[in-house]
């Protein structure tokens, strides 16, 4: 996800400090959620920033740990709707190397609540729905 929207941002992604942790750096000033500067770190999960302390890694304060459960992906899944929005409405033909059979991703803009126990947060997000003429 990180490397397509970097893409997409013109961002560069490099190697971090320790193993499952990486650097983005760019030209412009970075989201606000990664720390709006020209440089932040990234993980994938906090057991990476976890080891990496352990393992001795110094400067890892301010990793912004990018779990699906995480604020900081929530906010840069919207930059991406935001990026791509025109482009999902808009509708394009793909070809997937990988596929043996022809299907179609159907798009749809949704509302979803995520519920963690103690509160409720409603974002949009969209729904992908991949059908292959033989069922979805």
């Amino acid at each position: 996800f990180v490397d397509q929207l970097a893409r997409a941002e013109q961002w560069r992604l490099g190697p971090g400090p320790a193993k499952g942790i990486r650097r983005v750096t760019s030209a412009r000033l970075l989201p606000p959620t990664l720390g709006g500067e020209h440089e932040a770190l990234v993980a994938a999960d906090g057991a990476s920033v976890r080891q990496a302390i352990h393992d001795g890694s110094q400067g890892l304060d301010d990793v912004v740990v990018l779990g699906p459960t995480e604020e900081p992906f929530a906010e840069l899944t919207d930059l991406a709707l935001r990026t791509g929005e025109s482009e999902l409405i808009r509708g394009t033909v793909l070809s997937d190397p990988a596929s043996l059979t022809n299907y179609t991703v159907l798009v749809y803009d949704a509302e979803v609540e995520v519920h963690d126990g103690i509160r409720r947060q409603r974002r949009k997000s969209p729904v992908l729905i991949r059908y292959s003429g033989a069922g979805a």
